[in-house]
């Protein structure tokens, strides 16, 4: 699905449900160590910061806004267009990350317990566990110190005749004994993708469509 359509369609949600949960325009939202949030948050160009020791029951939303997670938080859900998201020791997301353009950073002993969906977003993976697969169109993937993703990591085709991407190398590198116990997926026609694996990282299933290096 072309990238701009995705945006489209997360603005358009955020409008739809915006009257069911807390909603702010041009400003951020803070939620202090320790706090509980019952229900989801959204910002319109501001960004989302998560105290240490927090629980949210809720999805947390931006459009043109970061996310920042303290350590030990708990959040159901999280999803950027044009920001980033930066997650902080041994918190958990209870479903998705979701992000189209911008960065997934998460620090170790993270959990995610469903996927990470991206569109161009690098993804930056340490010492953290996810629980389904990763899929991205055209972010460069890295997986750090013992990162382990339990199903597969898939490379998605764009279908956007409006760019190319003939010269594209997508790099996804594991070190550090990171493990992707599924496949590698790449189902994009028009870009290269790179596999390193390092200092005994492994991918226990198949490599489809993707050149592998070992260093």
């Amino acid at each position: 699905m072309n990238r701009y359509i995705i945006s489209f369609i997360f603005i358009l949600a955020l409008v739809t449900v915006a009257s069911a949960m807390d909603i702010s325009i041009n400003k951020s939202t803070t939620i202090r160590d320790g706090k509980k949030k019952n229900g989801g948050m959204t910002t319109i160009n501001g960004n989302l910061n998560i105290g240490d020791d927090c629980r949210v029951t809720g999805a947390c939303r931006t459009v043109n806004g970061n996310i920042d997670i303290g350590d030990n938080t708990t959040v159901k859900k999280l999803q950027t267009v044009n920001g980033g998201v930066t997650i902080g020791r041994n918190s958990r997301i209870l479903t998705h990350i979701e992000t189209v353009n911008g960065f997934v950073t998460c620090n170790p002993g993270v959990e995610i317990l469903g996927s990470i969906k991206t569109v161009n977003a690098m993804i930056e993976l340490d010492s953290v566990r996810v629980k389904r697969n990763i899929t991205t169109y055209t972010g460069n993937i890295y997986l750090q110190n013992g990162s382990i993703v339990e199903r597969d990591l898939v490379v998605k085709h764009s279908h956007n005749k409006n760019n190319s991407y003939d010269n594209w190398i997508l790099k996804l590198t594991l070190s550090g004994g990171s493990i992707i116990e599924g496949d590698v997926i790449v189902r994009a026609k028009d870009i290269k993708v790179m596999v390193t694996l390092r200092e005994g990282s492994k991918i226990m299933g198949k490599v489809k469509n993707a050149q592998v290096v070992y260093e």
